[in-house]
């Protein structure tokens, strides 16, 4: 069953001129084609300008198609009709946790949301407590979200969209202003919710290292979706991914390298756990044959 299906979408935001008169039309999404499967776990990456932002906010009903169809969870997506129960099927996270949290204690932010739809109290206890437990901070709900790391406020922003019950989580660029660590520590989370809740993940981003855990990669460009796969299939396109202004992962492009110097090195190299067994394997393989 597919969660979300886009079909020949379109978006176009008006261009204002010097006279603030909109004089523009500017196409954002161009005949976009797409069907996300429940419970799977998908990047959709792009360069800046790409329109993947914008589409995400389209899934969410923060903008509507200029024409086209699109479904969340079976339900069109029109401005005339925004189904009421929209959050209870997907939920966005944006890429500054700062924009997202708006209560002084962790635990009253993640429970604000399930608040507002008038759940009972013992209830939103139970899911800001299980929500954070989910995502690995519970021992801080009665901290002051400032208090907090990117990567940890980062975590609560998914809490308390975790807390609404979506069976879909839009991830918004959220690593690009985190360090490191803190990337790594979102980018587990957020796996361990699709493997162990089976939430579909919907992760937007323009680093490609990212979406090595994913099931399929979409790579957009100027609107439309050029570019699509399982990660280690799509990798191996090097040169087509690099002319849409992306960089496949290092770990890829090291074992590419080895390959052109004669290492006989397989296909599909895209976590550094394989390359080193694929080198591990050749070389037990050469000191086998001498």
């Amino acid at each position: 069953m597919n969660i979300i299906e886009a079909k020949n979408l379109l978006y176009n935001y008006k261009k204002y001129n010097g006279d603030n008169i909109a004089d523009t039309l500017i196409s954002a999404i161009h005949d976009l084609n797409i069907q996300i499967e429940q419970g799977s776990f998908v990047t959709i990456a792009g360069e800046n300008g790409s329109g993947k932002s914008t589409f995400a906010k389209m899934i969410v009903a923060l903008l509507f198609p200029t024409s086209g169809a699109l479904y969340l969870d079976g339900k069109k997506i029109e401005k005339e009709s925004v189904p009421w129960n929209l959050c209870e099927s997907a939920g966005i996270v944006f890429q500054n946790p700062d924009n997202q949290i708006i209560s002084s204690i962790v635990e009253e932010d993640v429970g604000f949301g399930p608040e507002n739809l008038g759940i009972p109290s013992k209830e939103i206890l139970e899911r800001v407590c299980n929500s954070l437990k989910d995502v690995g901070m519970l021992e801080y709900r009665y901290c002051s979200p400032n208090q907090l790391s990117g990567g940890q406020k980062q975590k609560i922003a998914i809490a308390g969209v975790l807390a609404m019950q979506p069976k879909c989580i839009i991830l918004d660029e959220p690593t690009a202003m985190l360090d490191p660590q803190g990337r790594a520590q979102v980018i587990q989370t957020i796996r361990d919710l699709n493997k162990t809740k089976g939430i579909t993940i919907v992760l937007i981003t323009h680093y490609m290292e990212e979406a090595v855990c994913s099931d399929k990669v979409y790579v957009m460009h100027k609107g439309a979706i050029v570019l699509s796969g399982p990660p280690d299939e799509l990798f191996e396109r090097t040169d087509d991914i690099e002319q849409y202004g992306l960089e496949v992962p290092q770990v890829t492009l090291l074992a590419n390298k080895l390959k052109e110097a004669g290492l006989p090195i397989g296909k599909g190299i895209i976590t550094e756990e394989q390359l080193i067994n694929e080198i591990m394997q050749k070389a037990e393989q050469c000191l086998c044959r001498h």
